[in-house]
């Protein structure tokens, strides 16, 4: 098994359905993109803290307001 697919396998495991996708131009209710963007926003969050180690620098980054 690739680290890809192990990282999706634990994803899946802890309920981020990471192969679960929408037909484009399908419809979904608020509550339903709501939820996907908490997701993606928190994916994002831990790709850049598996990256550089931290999320501090994104507090302290210039001109970041």
């Amino acid at each position: 098994m690739n680290k890809g697919s192990e990282r999706e396998s634990l994803l899946e495991k802890l309920g981020c359905l990471v192969k679960r996708t929408t037909p484009e131009g399908s419809e979904v209710s608020v509550e339903e993109a709501t939820q996907a963007a908490e997701r993606c926003a928190a994916n994002v969050l831990r790709a850049v803290r598996a990256h550089i180690g931290t999320l501090e620098l994104l507090l302290v980054w210039p001109n970041c307001h």
